[in-house]
C-alpha cells in the first residue's frame, strides 16, 4: 500500500496517459490483452497432437450480431454493408453514462453513476469518511482512434479545491482527479496498477508507457525506484514548483499550492521524476476562480441537491499530425485560462480514454460528468489466418477493421460467439471442418507503430479447421491363379488413414514387399500400375479432400494402393540316376514325353504333382519295359521307384515337395529336376559245363548277379581254377608229351569251350 504521510490535500488533475516509442499497448494483466491462443487438439484420428491452451473468455460483452454475410474472409471493415458498425461516435451529458465504463479499486463505497437535479454525474471517490486508499474511473467503453481528431469536455466535480492546515495538520481532501488516455482495457483503469495507484500514484502508477496532465496537491519530491515503498513520505519524484499545506499552533495555517502539468510513468509503470520546465508545471492555488480555501468543510458533495460545491470545465482536444503524432491541448480555469499542449508520438494506433481520481490518507468526494464527446473511435488491424489441424494455411490471410474492444466470434467455431460483439460465418473449405470451439475469440486490440512508422496489425485471429477423416488402404492380392498372397500386410497399412491433403507414409516399404519367387507391381489410387511402391506414393502424395464431416471415421471415397503379386514360373527338366550317383539327362526330352504335369505349368506356391512320378514310385516294374521301349532305360537296368528333386540337376536323394513350391525349391534360374533313380538287374543262372570226350564229368554252376558279364566272369573263373589244379601235376604232366601238349594249350593258348549255360531271367535275387 502506498500511503501519504501527513497528507490531507486534494489532488485534482486531468489525468492523460498516453504512450512512449516502443512500448507495449496490451499488458498481460489487462482484457484488452490481443494475444491469441494457437488451438490444436489432443488426437485426430488415433494421431497424437499438441494440448490446446485454454481459451480466454470474454466477459461483460452484451450479444450484438451473428453475420451470415459477409463472411469473416470477406469482410474488410466492420463499417461495411452487412455489418454497419460506426467507427464515429457523438455523446453529450444525456448519454455519456451508457457508452462509459466505471471502475473502482478499495475496500468500499466505490465509484458509481448516478442523475442530480437532472444531470448526470458519476461518483468516483464516494466517501465515508474513510482514509483507506481508493482509485475510482469512468472511461470510454471502446478505445479511441488517435488516428483521428477527437474532442472531450468534461468537469470536475468537487466539494473544495483545498484547504489550509488547522491546529492537528488535519487536511481534509484526497489526492487527484483528471484524464486518462492509457493502453490499459477501458473497465481496467482503475485496478491494472493496483494499490501504486492510490494517492500520489495520480492513477498511473501501475500503468506502463503513461503521459497525464493533471492537478497535484501535495508534493512527494522524492523519485520514485524500486526502493519507492521504503521512503518517508513516499516518494513519486514531484517538482519543487508544488508547495504543502503547513499548520500548527505556531506556525499558523497555509493551503499551499497545486501543480497543474504533464506526468509519465515508464515501461515499469513508476511515474517519472517530473520536469518543471517540460513537463509544463504550474502552481496555482486557484481553480474555476474559486481560491483553495473556499467550498464546502465537509468530505461530500453538499451543493444543490446533494450535487458538487466546486465544478470546474475541462476541454481536452486532440489533433492527429498525420506523422504518427498528434497534439493534444488542453484548456482549465484557474484564475485565467490555461492552455497545456504536448506532442505525443504514437506507438499504437488507439487507447483508452477515461477520467480518474483517488486518494489515500486524505478523502473526499469526487466525481465528475461529461458535456460532450467526439470523436473517431479507435480502431484495430485484425489478421484472420485459416490453418488446418497442423496450423498450416488453407489459404490467403485476410484482414478486416473493426473497432477496438469488439470481441469477434466465428458462428461455430469460437466458444463465446454467442456473446461477442459480432460472430461472423467462416469459409469452407473441401476435406476440412470447421472444429468447435477451435478458434479463440477476439478481442480487438490497437495496431502497434514500429520505429519505422510503420503500422502493424495488432490482432491475430486463426480460425480453426481440421482435416476430414481420409483413407488409403494398402493391400495386396494374387495374380497368379490358386497361388495365395505371399505376404501379410501391416495392420496400420491395411486400414492406414489420415486427414485431407496431408501426405501419404506407408510403413511398407519396398524392401518390405519383396519376396522371393515372386515380382510384384503396385496400382495406385489413379488406376495406373506401378513398377514399386515407391512410385506409386510419388504419384499419388496425399490424402485427397473428400468432405466426409467433422470426427466422422469412414472415407465415402478411399484411396486404395493394391499390391498385384505374381508368383514366377518353375521349369521342371528330367533325368535318370544310378545307385552309384551317376546322373544321365540325355534322354531328358523321352522322360518329359512321357510325363504329365499339374499345374502343366507350375510355379512358385503351387503344389506340383506329376504323373510319372506317381507312377514310377508305385509301380516302377510296370514302367520299366516302357522307359526301356523309349530307350530311357538301358537294358539290363530296371525303375528302382525312387524319385529325387534336385534344384541343381546333380545326384541327391532329395524328395519331390509334396506342398506348395517356394523359391528354396528350385535354383536362382526357378528350374529344378526330377530324377528317377535306375538299378542293374539282379540274375539268377544256372551253367553246366560239359567236356569233349568225357575229360571231366559234367559240372554245373550256379551264380547270382546283375548281368550276364558277372556271369561270365563267374565261368572264366571256374576254368581258371580247373587249369590250375594241374599246375601241382606238372613234372608228371611232363613225362607223358601228350599231357604237357595240352597244358600248355590251355595255359598258353586261347581255347574254345562249348558251354551249355541254362539262364532263367528273374529281376530279384
Amino acid at each position: 500500500m502506498l500511503h501519504k504521510v501527513k497528507k490531507r490535500w486534494v489532488v485534482t488533475g486531468i489525468i492523460f496517459a498516453t504512450l512512449a516509442p516502443g512500448l507495449s499497448f496490451a499488458e498481460s494483466n489487462v482484457a484488452a490483452d490481443d494475444s491469441i491462443v494457437t488451438p490444436t487438439f489432443p488426437t485426430l484420428y488415433g494421431k497424437s497432437l499438441t494440448l490446446p491452451k485454454t481459451s480466454k473468455q470474454v466477459a461483460g460483452v452484451v450479444p450484438y450480431a451473428t453475420i451470415t454475410s459477409p463472411r469473416i474472409d470477406e469482410l474488410t471493415d466492420t463499417a461495411q454493408s452487412g455489418v454497419g458498425e460506426s467507427h464515429a461516435a457523438t455523446y453529450d451529458n444525456s448519454n455519456y453514462q451508457s457508452a462509459f465504463v466505471v471502475s473502482a479499486a478499495g475496500q468500499s463505497n466505490l465509484a458509481y453513476n448516478t442523475t442530480i437535479n437532472g444531470t448526470a454525474y458519476t461518483i468516483l471517490t464516494p466517501t465515508n469518511s474513510s482514509t483507506t486508499g481508493k482509485t475510482g474511473a469512468l472511461a470510454f467503453n471502446q478505445q479511441i482512434d488517435m488516428t483521428k481528431d477527437w474532442t472531450l469536455n468534461f468537469n470536475f466535480d468537487l466539494t473544495r479545491l483545498n484547504s489550509a492546515g488547522g491546529a492537528y495538520l488535519v487536511y481534509n481532501v484526497g489526492d487527484f482527479i483528471g484524464l486518462v488516455l492509457s493502453p490499459t482495457a477501458p473497465n481496467q483503469l482503475a485496478t491494472a496498477g493496483g494499490s501504486n495507484q492510490y494517492g500520489g500514484g495520480l492513477g498511473i502508477n501501475g500503468l506502463p508507457n503513461s503521459l497525464t496532465w493533471g492537478i497535484d496537491f501535495y508534493n512527494n519530491s522524492k523519485g520514485q525506484d524500486s526502493n519507492y515503498a521504503s521512503y518517508t513520505p513516499v516518494g513519486f519524484g514531484d517538482s519543487s514548483v508544488g508547495v504543502n499545506p503547513v499548520g500548527g499552533l505556531l506556525s499558523g495555517s497555509k493551503t499551499g499550492n497545486q501543480v497543474i502539468g504533464w506526468r509519465n510513468t515508464g515501461a515499469d509503470g513508476l511515474l517519472d521524476s517530473a520536469n518543471a520546465t517540460s513537463d509544463q508545471q504550474l502552481g496555482t492555488t486557484v481553480l474555476n476562480g474559486t481560491n483553495a480555501a473556499t467550498g464546502n468543510s465537509s468530505y461530500q458533495w453538499s451543493g444543490s441537491g446533494g450535487g458538487p460545491n466546486l465544478t470546474a470545465p475541462v476541454t481536452a482536444s486532440y489533433v492527429y499530425n498525420g506523422d504518427n503524432s498528434g497534439t493534444i491541448t488542453i484548456q482549465v480555469t484557474t484564475n485565467s485560462t490555461q492552455t497545456f499542449t504536448r506532442i505525443v508520438d504514437l506507438t499504437h494506433t488507439s487507447m483508452s480514454l477515461g477520467i480518474m481520481a483517488g486518494y489515500d490518507g486524505g478523502y473526499t468526494q469526487m466525481g465528475t460528468h461529461v458535456t460532450s464527446f467526439t470523436l473517431e473511435l479507435g480502431t484495430g488491424t485484425t489478421t484472420v489466418n485459416y490453418l488446418d489441424q497442423n496450423n498450416q494455411p488453407l489459404r490467403a490471410a485476410t484482414s478486416f477493421i473493426a473497432n477496438t474492444t469488439d470481441t469477434i466470434g466465428i458462428t461455430g467455431g469460437s466458444p463465446n460467439a454467442t456473446s461477442d460483439t459480432y460472430a461472423f460465418t467462416a469459409p469452407s473449405f473441401p476435406g476440412y471442418s470447421l472444429v468447435p470451439n477451435g478458434t479463440t475469440d477476439v478481442t480487438v486490440g490497437s495496431d502497434e507503430i514500429d520505429d519505422s512508422g510503420t503500422t502493424v496489425p495488432g490482432n491475430t485471429m486463426n480460425v480453426q479447421y481440421q482435416g476430414d477423416f481420409q483413407s488409403a488402404p494398402l493391400t495386396a492380392v494374387s495374380d497368379t491363379p490358386n497361388v495365395p498372397v505371399p505376404i501379410t500386410l501391416p495392420s496400420s497399412d491395411a486400414t492406414y488413414h489420415g486427414a485431407s491433403n496431408e501426405p501419404i507414409a506407408f510403413t511398407s516399404t519396398d524392401a518390405s514387399l519383396a519376396v522371393a519367387g515372386y515380382t510384384y507391381t503396385v496400382t495406385g489410387p489413379d488406376n495406373k500400375p506401378y513398377a514399386t511402391l515407391a512410385a506409386a506414393v510419388t504419384a499419388n502424395p496425399d490424402f485427397d479432400a473428400t468432405s466426409n464431416g467433422y470426427n466422422v471415421t469412414s472415407d465415402t471415397t478411399p484411396q486404395p494402393f493394391v499390391v498385384h503379386y505374381t508368383a514366377n514360373a518353375v521349369t521342371i527338366n528330367y533325368g535318370t540316376v544310378t545307385t552309384a550317383g551317376n546322373v544321365d539327362t540325355s534322354m531328358a526330352s523321352a522322360l518329359k514325353s512321357s510325363d504329365s504335369l499339374t499345374p502343366t505349368q507350375p510355379t512358385i506356391g503351387q503344389t506340383l504333382t506329376s504323373r510319372l512320378t506317381t507312377a514310377v514310385t508305385t509301380a516302377p516294374d510296370t514302367e520299366t519295359p516302357q522307359l526301356q521301349a523309349s530307350k530311357v532305360i538301358p537294358d539290363g537296368y530296371h525303375l528302382t521307384g525312387n524319385v529325387y528333386w534336385s534344384k541343381d540337376g546333380d545326384a541327391t536323394t532329395a524328395a519331390v515337395p509334396t506342398t506348395a513350391l517356394t523359391a528354396s525349391d528350385v535354383n536362382s534360374s526357378d528350374d529344378a529336376t526330377l530324377l528317377f533313380e535306375i538299378a542293374k538287374d539282379y540274375q539268377e543262372a544256372d551253367v553246366t559245363i560239359t567236356y569233349e570226350n568225357n575229360a571231366q564229368p559234367p559240372t554245373k554252376l550256379t551264380q547270382t548277379g546283375l548281368t550276364a558279364i558277372a556271369l561270365a566272369l563267374t565261368c572264366w573263373d571256374y576254368l581258371r581254377k580247373v587249369i590250375t589244379s594241374l599246375v601241382g601235376k606238372r613234372q608228371t604232366v611232363r613225362r607223358c608229351p601228350y599231357l604237357w601238349r595240352l597244358f600248355q594249350a590251355i595255359l598258353m593258348t586261347p581255347i574254345t569251350y562249348k558251354l551249355k549255360v541254362t539262364v532263367p531271367h528273374k529281376t530279384t535275387p
